[in-house]
């Protein structure tokens, strides 16, 4: 089944027609990303780990994205997620958004995990690995 998040589309997240734009979808499927981080107790970003966790952060290597059906302005959405490949430093997710109608969008993503480096870029490593047992689990 995987981890899912729901909550109505914002007026903000959509055209003059009150049909949600294509980009409010992938606003929709980090936030459910950074939401299931956080109920592992991990932060999704280094300055925000909270205590016990490592600083670690999430870029986004690759995303791709189908539409099916539109969402509109203040339907309620849910985006489920599931692993598709945990590496050793990268995690690799399927996600598919639900609204009334059905499924409307559907696609993956992959992100790295990854430190700060001291030149402001970051720099791979491993998963935490409470964190890769979390996400395994």
């Amino acid at each position: 089944m995987g981890f899912v998040y729901r909550r109505a589309l914002r007026f903000a997240e959509t055209d003059m027609a009150g049909v949600g734009h294509f980009s409010a979808v992938l606003t929709l499927v980090e936030e459910a990303w950074h939401a299931w981080l956080l109920e592992m107790g991990q932060s999704p970003h280094p300055s925000a780990a909270p205590p016990g966790a490592e600083g670690v952060g999430w870029p986004v290597v690759s995303v791709s994205c189908d539409f099916a059906k539109p969402l509109h302005f203040n339907e309620e959405v849910a985006v489920t997620l599931a692993v598709e490949r945990l590496g050793p430093r990268s995690v690799k997710m399927r996600f598919t958004l639900e609204g009334a109608a059905g499924e409307s969008a559907a696609g993956q993503f992959a992100v790295a995990c990854a430190v700060p480096d001291d030149n402001g870029g970051w720099r791979p490593r491993q998963v935490p690995e409470r964190l890769h047992a979390a996400i395994s689990g």
